[in-house]
């Protein structure tokens, strides 16, 4: 019986990777066409069928589907715009059914948040429409809107936040170490779908299409998008490694700890290296006592092997160049650069107070990644004045802060949730990104859905009080347990 019911529930992903591998190998093009469809229809009965699955599935396709992409373009032709990566968008909207079913909960304080991101996005797309064409419209619209519908989800059904925080840590976890040890080979030995590729890029930020030389992006679309992906589940890993008590659950972060270190280091995103620290020194600072020194342990542990590890040939010296830049002030998008492109984009959008509307930064400011000039998704605030003008960010910042001071604002003079290590994990990796948001966009797009899980999962976690068979689950959540 139980079989049964396994089967029947994880069978419509089956169904999804069989197709998938028999288009790709009898007819690529065809599934670069179908993709998309085949997509929807599994999240839409995967979401029916099992939420806790459905989250996973969603995860997956985060990670899974640029490579995919890769494989077909090998397979057949370079492809310089590919729906296929919206695939994953597509599915995390399904859960925007849970929207029209519980819209009342945006007006309860705990969906502040959400109901500022979305009057914020419905501004925008309005003034937008006004200046662009739908199809730019509807283009930039999905990467804003879906990481909102799908924390919503999340926060929505915080009633059941233990089994979707075991179900979101077991995909998390599985992906990180399947990104690391992708990553690594990527490097040394570069596949010739990922080479292809590159060659058909006209970026010059990827390194050059060379074993050994190349910036790590792994099995995603950019180093800085894997770097995103990495430094959470790094988190999530030491989280769950200086829980106190031992067991079975802790092989998997274990092992993946330093082998995400190491890739992490070859992304060569030093936006996330810096994500990485701040979120590393929250987990210090909000710790006490021995939980503290079980922080700094592991962490000077997983430092330790990544070191050692990074002493291959070829790693030691592109790292070890990297790291000067620190101090010698060549970036990608150096410092200089940085302030002299926000103060250009300032002093425009100074002139236009609404600013440019829902899908301008795609049709009017897209940057090749050839030059070093500063685009809108190189940084949170330009991205958002740009689409959302003033208004817009100010909404959007109102409900974003009030999630935060809710976040991490102790309750009753003690912060009790802090004992539950995801929800450390969570609020480190928040913390993290919010250090680099002028280096960045953290809040639209491939990192904006990772960004609304962990704000999702930490508010649910400061309004849910987790009773201890949950905190004994999350340890085992990386190897096994209730789906």
């Amino acid at each position: 019986m139980r079989a049964g019911k396994k089967l029947l529930r994880y069978g419509p992903v089956v169904a999804l990777v069989a197709i998938s591998a028999a288009l790709l190998v009898a007819a690529p093009g065809l599934l670069r066409i179908a993709y998309i469809g085949l997509v929807a229809a599994t999240a839409a009965v995967v979401f029916r069928q099992s939420r806790p699955l459905y989250i996973q599935l969603c995860l997956w396709l985060w990670f899974l589907t640029p490579w995919l992409r890769r494989m077909i373009d090998w397979r057949t032709s370079y492809t310089e715009q590919s729906l296929m990566l919206s695939a994953p968008f597509v599915a995390a909207a399904i859960s925007g059914v849970v929207l029209l079913r519980h819209g009342r909960t945006l007006a309860k304080p705990g969906g502040l948040p959400f109901a500022c991101a979305l009057a914020a996005i419905f501004f925008g797309t309005v003034y937008g429409l006004l200046r662009f064409t739908p199809f730019e419209v509807a283009r930039g619209l999905v990467n804003w809107l879906a990481p909102v519908l799908f924390g919503f989800f999340l926060f929505e059904e915080r009633r059941r936040y233990p089994e979707y925080r075991d179900a979101f840590v077991r995909a998390l976890l599985w992906g990180t170490l399947v990104l690391s040890v992708y990553g690594i080979v990527q490097f040394f030995i570069l596949p010739a779908w990922d080479e292809a590729w590159m060659r058909g890029l006209v970026y010059t930020t990827f390194g050059a299409p060379i074993a050994r030389q190349v910036r790590v992006y792994s099995t995603m679309n950019a180093p800085a998008v894997a770097g995103f992906y990495l430094t959470a589940g790094l988190l999530v890993c030491l989280a769950l490694l200086v829980e106190g008590r031992a067991g079975r659950g802790k092989l998997l972060p274990a092992v993946t700890a330093p082998l995400a270190l190491v890739c992490l280091g070859l992304t060569l995103s030093r936006s996330l290296w810096v994500a990485l620290v701040a979120g590393v020194l929250y987990l210090l600072a909000a710790s006490t006592g021995r939980l503290r020194l079980r922080v700094a342990a592991v962490a000077l542990v997983a430092l330790a092997i990544a070191g050692a590890a990074s002493q291959a040939p070829g790693m030691r010296e592109i790292l070890a160049e990297r790291l000067k830049s620190f101090t010698s002030g060549t970036q990608d998008v150096s410092a200089s650069a940085r302030i002299d492109g926000h103060e250009h984009a300032l002093a425009k959008l100074a002139t236009e107070p609404l600013g440019e509307g829902m899908g301008s930064t795609d049709a009017e400011h897209a940057t090749d990644g050839s030059d070093d000039s500063l685009g809108p998704h190189d940084s949170t605030l330009l991205e958002f004045l740009y689409s959302l003008g003033g208004p817009g960010t100010l909404i959007y910042g109102i409900g974003i802060a009030f999630g935060l001071v809710r976040i991490f604002a102790p309750r009753g003079g003690t912060n009790t949730r802090m004992r539950e290590p995801f929800a450390y994990a969570m609020r480190a990796a928040i913390a993290g990104f919010c250090a680099q948001c002028l280096l960045t966009s953290i809040l639209v797009g491939v990192p904006g859905f990772l960004m609304w899980c962990c704000l999702a999962f930490a508010l649910s976690a400061a309004e849910v009080e987790v009773a201890q068979p949950a905190r004994i689950s999350v340890r085992e959540a990386a190897v096994g347990g209730r789906t």
